[in-house]
């Protein structure tokens, strides 16, 4: 429709001088911005998928001026395809209007469904000015209404539906995730750091995110995506950093291995000692010895 009516003004001003092919590709946007406009509405109140037949109106009219050899639905006023435009938005508002009986009332909340009020209200107006255009096509005043309408119809449409764009809002909610998960990050070391929570053998990635305020899935999404690592090797590294501290400490140096794993928050010697192996390379024995 955009086109249509950009080529419309382009013949208006001079800026274009009209052809048979250009009359014929204006006659073809037209049809096909019609079976749009149809498709956008029945899509949106029916289940059942897009509508294909209102595009095959432009296909027919293509191929039928292909074989004539010439513009069949002239004159340069384009009133033939005017008024198949408005046969087809009279279809779409009776579709409209028809869902409006026969789909659940929740149905009726959907974003796309309460556009279409406006939707179909700027095609009205846009139809009634192409209709006057039509009545005096000398009158100045009218002369300039339909592109008019249109683009301040085309800009309200867009505008409105850019609020209640899907798109608009996940990636709003991509921005807030972003921003909490900036903020995510030194927040669990200093909870990590301050309250020592790694040293909870009990520990579990719920617990961990009730006490940062954030979702579970947030706080592992944060862990993999910032760390490449899942919640318990991030908590055993902690935990391993601990037992280090201790092994190394003059005062614990006759505490044994299996009381520093205790300390260190883990629940066994041999998840110590698996874990210890995996970071460090030695044992926790074998660390205490060569420092």
């Amino acid at each position: 429709m955009s086109a249509s009516l950009a080529v419309f003004v382009a013949f208006d001003t001079g800026t274009m001088a009209y052809t048979q092919p250009i009359g014929v590709a204006m006659d073809a946007m037209a049809l096909v911005s019609a079976g749009f406009f149809f498709d956008y509405v029945y899509t949106s109140v029916s289940p059942r998928g897009p509508s294909i037949w209102p595009y095959t109106v432009a296909i027919a009219y293509l191929i039928a001026t292909a074989v004539i050899g010439e513009r069949m639905m002239g004159p340069a006023e384009f009133a033939p395809i005017v008024f198949a435009n408005i046969a087809i938005s009279i279809l779409a508002l009776a579709t409209y209007l028809r869902s409006r009986k026969t789909l659940p009332p929740g149905w009726m909340r959907r974003p796309e469904l309460m556009r279409l009020p406006v939707l179909l209200a700027g095609a009205g107006a846009f139809h009634l000015a192409q209709v006057l255009r039509l009545i005096a096509p000398d009158e100045p005043f009218l002369f300039d209404l339909v592109p008019f309408v249109g683009a301040i119809g085309l800009l309200a449409f867009g505008v409105y539906g850019l609020i209640g764009s899907q798109t608009l809002r996940t990636l709003a909610s991509v921005r807030q995730n972003v921003a909490a998960d900036e903020q995510l990050g030194p927040k669990l070391d200093e909870t990590m750091a301050r309250k020592r929570i790694f040293l909870d053998p009990d520990l579990s990635l719920q617990k961990a995110a009730a006490l940062l305020g954030v979702a579970p899935a947030q706080l592992s999404s944060h862990l993999n995506s910032e760390r490449g690592l899942t919640f318990r090797a991030y908590v055993n590294g902690q935990r391993i950093d601990e037992a280090k501290r201790l092994l190394l400490s003059p005062v614990e140096a006759r505490t044994s291995i299996e009381a520093v794993a205790m300390m260190s928050g883990f629940r066994s010697r041999s998840s110590f000692y698996s874990a210890f192996q995996s970071q460090v390379g030695k044992s926790p024995q074998a660390f205490r010895s060569s420092n």
